[in-house]
């Protein structure tokens, strides 16, 4: 499901299998008024990246059925490049950050997600890209 898309809005993927992690992002990105889409795996992560190019910025966690958020970011990777993704997981110990900055995300949050960090990296990315 997704909100309806305004032209000059900028637009953020939240890609989670939880959906209480995606309501709660989403709620958070209405307050900076951006347009959202949501994808429950990393499968619908790359055909919604590569049917939006108007994408601004992917919220992706890391596991996930189907295909996960590395794998999604990979291929995404090879067709968007300059897209900013930022894992959103609760694997975040040394071994697993590096792995994540390897497959191509451009940072990471941990889960559970903290409203202040969740809303600093949109106000950081959203200013790269919007």
């Amino acid at each position: 499901m997704k909100d309806p898309l305004k032209a000059d809005q900028f637009v953020i993927l939240c890609v989670d299998d939880d959906v209480c992690n995606l309501l709660y992002m989403k709620m958070l990105i209405r307050n900076y008024n951006y347009s959202t889409l949501q994808a429950n795996n990393g499968k619908e992560a790359v055909e919604i990246c590569r049917e939006h190019p108007e994408l601004g910025l992917v919220l992706m966690d890391i596991r996930m059925p189907i295909m996960d958020g590395i794998e999604a970011t990979r291929i995404i990777k090879q067709f968007r490049n300059e897209l900013p993704i930022i894992a959103v997981t609760a694997f975040c110990m040394d071994d697993e950050r590096v792995k994540i900055l390897e497959a191509g995300f451009s940072d990471f949050i941990p889960k559970p997600v903290g409203k202040e960090i969740l809303s600093e990296k949109i106000v950081r990315y959203g200013k790269l890209m919007g």
